[in-house]
C-alpha cells in the first residue's frame, strides 16, 4: 500500500545529487536519517508533502529528501558540459546562427554607409 501511494503522488523523474543528499524515513526535517546521497550521483524522485521528495538510489538507497537539493539530469548533463567547455550541439547551432547574423548585420550596416558616403561626394548610384 506504502508504494502505490508513493507511486500515485507524481511520475518519476530522474535528477542527480547537487551535494550530499541526507535521506530521511519520512517527508520531515526531524526525522531520523535513513542514508545519504552522494553529490553527482544519479537518482529517481517522486513528489512527497512538505516540500520533499521521495529518492530511490543505486542500490538500497530510499528515503525523503529535499526536493530542491536535486537539479533534472539534463540540467545537470548541459551545466557540466557547459563547464567543460562543450556545448550541446543545439547550443552550438544557435551560436553559429548568432554569429552569423551579426556579420550579416555589419556587413550590411558597412554597405549602407559606404553608400551614403559615395552619394555626398557625388557618385551616383544605379538601381
Amino acid at each position: 500500500a506504502a508504494t502505490r501511494t508513493r507511486t500515485a503522488r507524481g511520475a518519476a523523474t530522474s535528477v542527480v545529487a547537487a551535494a550530499t543528499v541526507p535521506l530521511r524515513l519520512r517527508p520531515d526535517a526531524g526525522a531520523p536519517e535513513v542514508g545519504r546521497v552522494a553529490a553527482g550521483q544519479n537518482v529517481t524522485v517522486r513528489p512527497a508533502e512538505n516540500g520533499f521528495a521521495y529518492v530511490e538510489g543505486a542500490g538500497q538507497a530510499r528515503g525523503y529528501a529535499a526536493a530542491a537539493a536535486f537539479q533534472v539530469a539534463e540540467r545537470a548533463l548541459a551545466a557540466q558540459r557547459a563547464a567543460e567547455g562543450r556545448d550541446p550541439p543545439a547550443t552550438a547551432a544557435v551560436r553559429r546562427l548568432a554569429a552569423t547574423n551579426i556579420a550579416r548585420r555589419d556587413n550590411f550596416a558597412e554597405s549602407v554607409t559606404l553608400a551614403e558616403n559615395a552619394a555626398v561626394s557625388g557618385f551616383e548610384l544605379a538601381s
